[in-house]
């Protein structure tokens, strides 16, 4: 993994990207913003040339590099059918609590190497969402809105064949990894965390939750062992209302 270090060397020089962009001539804010950000697959060698000689680094100064690549891998959670509850039709505006849930969070670590070939290294890890995620529709503006939720990460899963192991190793790997590289990992995670958690929502017509971009990182043990997957909690009629809707007028 290759990632550049400019928003740490404009930290360290107290600079801002508006006072960046206003002393390098053909360079935008947009563009500086980007580049501070790793965002993009690529910086154009001109970009970088004209930001060295602004900061006074070398390249090798610039950027910062490990030998591996990682990946984040989430297995989607079981989601109980919404359709199937027929008493759901008789509502107007609805709340619907998913209870807090686990999902099994595989963090692979690749290396492709010309002597040894391609060797492959998979931490276990568990996603928590602990506290209970409300979603609410409105039929009348056929409206759909989600409240936030915070994410737990566990070193583990409740059914790792050596979780003691399992942890040590993950414990080991995330420390050594500089804050910068940190940061892109716990991006990876929340990136993939999220995706899969609105697929499964999206399964049942459920609209998008927003995630915190903040994880707590503790060890899984069996007293905070949680039954996988999404399930419906509660349904209630917000407005009181005894009118029915067709199965066409639904909000879903």
């Amino acid at each position: 993994m290759i990632r550049n270090r400019l928003s740490e060397l404009l930290a360290e020089r107290h600079l801002k990207i508006s006072r960046v962009a206003n002393d390098i001539e053909g360079l935008s804010r947009n563009t500086i913003t980007a580049t501070a950000q790793n965002k993009g697959k690529m910086i154009q060698l001109e970009t970088i040339d004209k930001l060295c000689q602004y900061l006074g680094v070398e390249v090798s100064e610039f950027f910062e590099y490990v030998p591996f690549d990682i990946d984040v891998n989430c297995d989607k959670p079981d989601v109980m059918d919404l359709t199937s509850k027929d008493n759901f039709h008789n509502f107007v505006t609805a709340k619907v609590e998913l209870s807090p849930f686990d999902m099994d969070l595989f963090l692979v670590k690749t290396v492709n190497s010309k002597d040894f070939g391609i060797q492959k290294k998979t931490y276990e890890l568990t996603a928590r969402i602990s506290d209970p995620v409300s979603v609410i529709t409105h039929e009348e503006d056929n409206q759909l809105e989600g409240n936030l939720a915070d994410v737990e990460i566990l070193f583990g899963q409740s059914e790792s064949e050596d979780l003691s192991n399992a942890q040590e190793s993950f414990s080991k790997f995330i420390s050594s990894l500089g804050n910068g590289f940190k940061e892109m990992v716990f991006k990876k995670i929340l990136l993939k965390v999220d995706g899969t958690i609105n697929s499964a929502l999206e399964d049942i017509n459920l609209p998008e939750i927003t995630l915190f971009p903040r994880f707590t990182f503790n060890k899984f043990s069996e007293n905070k062992k949680l039954k996988n997957g999404i399930f419906l909690k509660d349904i209630q009629d917000n407005n009181n209302n005894s009118n029915t809707t067709g199965d066409d007028e639904l909000p879903f």
